[in-house]
């Protein structure tokens, strides 16, 4: 379904666009995205390994807490996804960081908070709302006179919800903000598939 949204209507000469107004943020240390969006685009639209990687390559993913290893490299020293093999460990953690540990790069942290106030829509799949999340994200530059926010609340008690909703609204100092809540990603992306591509 975010291959559909984002494929939807793009001709095959202006894939290097897809993702010219994407920001993800990613708290899992994996690179899932980045393998799925290489092969989704590949099966899409027909094209080679190499255009996928450059398109996907163009899309801004920040991970506050690192990854383990890179999945692309221009030095080759990417680690494959779904390798056996044991790397060297320190090229797999020396880029990990706990949610409890300082964000040590300090130029990232800016771009990933400026790029989340800076949105015209928000959204959140897959996330528990952790605080120290919450936190780290607050604090960017910037807020659009209008927010679209959606969010999946999968395993969230319609109590707990109420306190989501706050925390969504205080990220993005509005008390009056809109935010539209699915249970799965497969639910939102199907109850708000009109709303997301606008």
């Amino acid at each position: 379904a975010f291959i559909e949204l984002l494929t939807q209507g793009l001709a095959r000469k202006d894939v290097s666009k897809i993702f010219e107004n994407v920001t993800l943020v990613c708290f899992n240390y994996d690179r899932c995205i980045e393998h799925f969006l290489l092969h989704g685009l590949m099966l899409r639209y027909g094209i080679e390994k190499d255009e996928a990687t450059k398109v996907v390559q163009s899309l801004r993913i920040l991970h506050p807490y690192g990854t383990v290893g890179r999945y692309f490299s221009q030095s080759g020293q990417a680690i494959r996804f779904g390798w056996a093999g044991i790397p060297p460990l320190e090229s797999i953690t020396s880029n990990l960081r706990t949610y409890t540990e300082e964000i040590a790069d300090k130029k990232a942290l800016s771009m990933m908070q400026n790029a989340i106030a800076e949105s015209e829509m928000a959204v959140f799949l897959g996330t528990a709302f952790h605080p120290n999340n919450m936190q780290l994200m607050a604090g960017g530059l910037g807020q659009p006179s209008s927010k679209r926010v959606y969010a999946t609340v999968e395993g969230i008690s319609e109590q707990n919800r109420q306190m989501v909703h706050n925390d969504i609204s205080e990220l993005f100092n509005k008390s009056n903000l809109q935010i539209n809540f699915a249970g799965t990603c497969a639910d939102l992306f199907d109850r708000y598939s009109m709303h997301l591509r606008r």
